[in-house]
Formats: C-alpha cells, structure tokens, sequence
C-alpha cells in the first residue's frame, strides 16, 4: 500500500514540476524574443531533466526516510528511478509521434515549418538525467541547494494550495493508473500472456493525394456528358434522313 501511495505522490511531483517549468519557459522566452535554436531547445530540455531528477530523488529521501543503504530505501529509489525512465521514455515516444505527424502535414503544406528533433540528443538527454538520479541517490549532500530546495518547497506549497492542490492529486491518480497499467503490459509481452503491439503504418502516399487534388472529376464528367450527348443528337439525325 506504501508503494501505490508513492506511485501516486510521485506523479503528482511530476506534474506540478511541468505546471512550474511551463511557466519558467513562458518568462525565458519573453526575455529572449522568442529566439528558439536547436541548441537551445536541448540546452532548456538538459537543466529541466537534471532538476527533476535532482527533485525526484530528493523526493524520495523525504519520503522513505532511508538511505539507499537499506532495503527499504533501495527498494523506493529503484522504483522511483524505473518510473523516472518511464516517464521520460513515454514523452519521448509521443514526440516521435508528434514529429510524425508534422512531416505528414508539412508534406500537404509546404509552408509549415519542420519541428525541433533530434532522436540521438532526446536519448542522451534522457541518459544525463538518470545518471545525474543515481548520483543524487549515492551522494545526497549536493540535493541541498538554493535550487533544488526552491522547486521543493514550491512544489510542495501548490500540492498544499486548497483548489489546485486537488486538481494536481487527480492528475495523481490517473498517473497512477497509467503506470500500472504499463507495468502489468510490460509483464504480460516479456511473459508471452499479452500479444506484441502491432506496427502502425504512417506512410501516406502524398503523390496519389497531389494527383487527386490536381484532377477535376467534374470536368471529365461534364466531357463524358457532352460526348455521350452528341453521340444521341447524331442517332436521330441519321434516323431523320432514314
């Protein structure tokens, strides 16, 4: 039960943590003009990864009350830490998702500009912020800053605010769910009870779709008509002369 409890505090830590960096970002971007580089956007995506797992695994200290030493404490930072990774890895899969669908629309509208991705810079994004977890976990000391101990504090005074505080905790639960729903699907494939997920197909075969606009079935109906018309006109005339 002390688990789930966990699960469900550590989902709400994760989303009151996007509701604050949104708006950090909305501030950072008013100063820099909106300018949005490649390097900048990995740069933003590498702080936001290091401060949440730095918060993730401070989190987690406050609530075990163990170090990773024991087995209790090992047992909550290797959950926590698992669930991190699937955090992270469900995001990046709705980017690739994402980043699939633009090119599909860019494709019909030229105009649309391309999104900002790049697949190597996601996973070692990704790969940073775990290893900065586990060095959080080992080494504790460092969780002690003016940073970290800002978005703990603020994280933990919007958790406690009286109308928003529930909608975060409802953002909880089906946190919650999700994950074990995912968990249990996991578990399922790797045991042979839960068939594989099926391959989408997302190719579009744009040039039979530019052909079709191009084309006008209404003038080639209008032609046949006016053919088919004729041929009628000169039936009768031939059977006038008859």
């Amino acid at each position: 039960m002390d688990i789930l409890k966990f699960i469900f505090h550590l989902g709400i830590v994760f989303a009151i943590f996007s509701f604050v960096w949104f708006f950090l970002m909305i501030g950072i971007n008013l100063l820099m003009a909106g300018r949005r580089t490649k390097f900048l956007n990995y740069l933003y995506k590498l702080i936001k990864y290091m401060f949440l797992s730095s918060v993730t695994a401070r989190f987690i200290w406050e609530f075990s009350g163990e170090d990773v030493a024991s087995q209790n404490g090992f047992t909550y930072f290797t959950i926590g830490g698992l669930i991190l990774l699937m955090y992270w890895l469900g995001k990046l899969q709705n980017k690739e998702n994402m980043v699939q669908m633009q090119a599909m629309m860019s494709k019909m509208m030229p105009g649309m500009s391309a999104p900002i991705y790049d697949r190597t810079l996601e996973i070692a994004t990704i790969g940073v912020g775990i290893v900065n977890f586990v060095v959080c976990v080992f080494y504790p000391q460092i969780l002690n800053n003016a940073f970290i101990t800002w978005f703990s504090e603020t994280i933990h005074g919007i958790y406690e605010a009286p109308i928003i505080g529930w909608i975060f905790k409802i953002i909880g639960f089906f946190f919650l769910l999700n994950i074990i729903f995912k968990g249990l699907a996991s578990v399922g494939r790797a045991l042979g009870l839960i068939p594989p997920a099926p391959e989408r197909n997302v190719n579009f075969n744009f040039d039979m779709f530019q052909n079709f606009q191009n084309k006008n079935p209404w003038e080639e109906k209008k032609e046949e008509e006016d053919f088919d018309d004729y041929e009628e006109i000169d039936d009768e005339d031939s059977d006038k002369e008859k």
